[in-house]
């Protein structure tokens, strides 16, 4: 009798970029986008442009966390604000909340199973660049990113 000792170490990871454009302001725009999580197995969703008015950090029913960024521009007419929505299986390899490190940039922080009891340390950018017509009419916003 000849047995398959090799374990399946097969781990799928799906990461999607939505920008919202203001679409997590309301319970049933937020149900949307965790439904779409469910539906397509994804694992993490980065956001761009949330126009959060303050920080978010919350838990949906489904275990999914979802982590927002307002804006530190102080420039009315920019309000990206970031974030990311993070699956109930992911939610547990987090090392630490994500964190906020400008206007343009966030990022998370996960330690996935690995073969044979490794961690793989996984880091995940969420950067939200200027567009070409940002770049166009604010030279400077644009070289301030690059």
């Amino acid at each position: 009798m000849q047995r398959n000792s090799k374990k399946n170490h097969n781990f799928t990871t799906k990461i999607a970029t939505f920008n919202v454009q203001g679409g997590l302001n309301s319970q049933f725009q937020r149900e949307l986008l965790y439904q779409d999580m469910e539906k397509f197995k994804i694992n993490v969703i980065c956001l761009q442009e949330m126009k959060l008015n303050e920080d978010l950090t919350l838990i949906n029913r489904n275990s999914q966390a979802v982590y927002g960024f307002k804006s530190r521009n102080i420039n009315p007419h920019r309000n990206y604000s970031m974030g990311f929505i993070i699956s109930e299986r992911w939610t547990n390899y987090l090392v630490e909340d994500p964190k906020y490190i400008n206007d343009r940039i966030c990022k998370a922080t996960f330690n996935i199973p690995g073969k044979f009891g490794r961690n793989i340390k996984v880091v995940i950018l969420n950067v939200y660049a200027p567009t070409m017509q940002i770049s166009n009419t604010n030279n400077r916003e644009a070289e301030d990113f690059y």
